[in-house]
């Protein structure tokens, strides 16, 4: 039960955090690309 609720927990935690990356790396490309 505790093993389900932490990979749960993961889950929610993971994409707030790849949210920025993805939305820097984006930036980052389109930088590169206007160049």
């Amino acid at each position: 039960m505790s093993d389900v609720s932490k990979f749960d927990l993961r889950e929610w935690l993971i994409p707030p955090v790849l949210m920025p990356i993805f939305f820097v790396l984006l930036i980052a490309a389109a930088a590169i690309i206007q160049r």
